[in-house]
This record gives C-alpha cells, structure tokens and sequence, in this order.
C-alpha cells in the first residue's frame, strides 16, 4: 500500500516538523486515499487497503452473490 508523506514546514509544540501522511487505495491506477481495509496478512505485514469508492463496488459485488 504505497504512502504519501508531506512535510508540513510547521511545527509541533514539541519542535518536530509536523508531517501529514496517508495511505493510497491499492487500486492500480486509483489516485485517490485508502479508507477501508479488506485483509490483512500478518506473515507479509501487510494489507489491502482501497477507497470508499472501491469499498462500495466491493460491498456491492458480494451482497449480489449471496443466495
């Protein structure tokens, strides 16, 4: 799941620069920001994380296969 990290130029009251970060949606070619997880492999460390918009077509897909 790539990761996008800006850094702010503020900082924190501590004195660290204060640093936004953020997961993209594992989507090939899906610029836009993760917001669901769907697995999880603890072996890898890793995960599947997509978009809401991915999340919904997902949601949708596996309720139309259910008898």
């Amino acid at each position: 799941m790539p990761r996008v990290s800006i850094a702010t130029g503020f900082r924190t009251e501590d004195g660290r620069e204060e640093i936004l970060a953020e997961y993209l949606c594992d989507v090939a070619d899906c610029p836009n920001p993760a917001a669901e997880v769907l697995g999880f492999v603890r072996e890898f460390g890793g995960g599947y994380a997509v978009c809401a918009e991915h999340a919904a077509v997902r949601r949708t897909d596996s309720t139309d296969r259910q008898p």
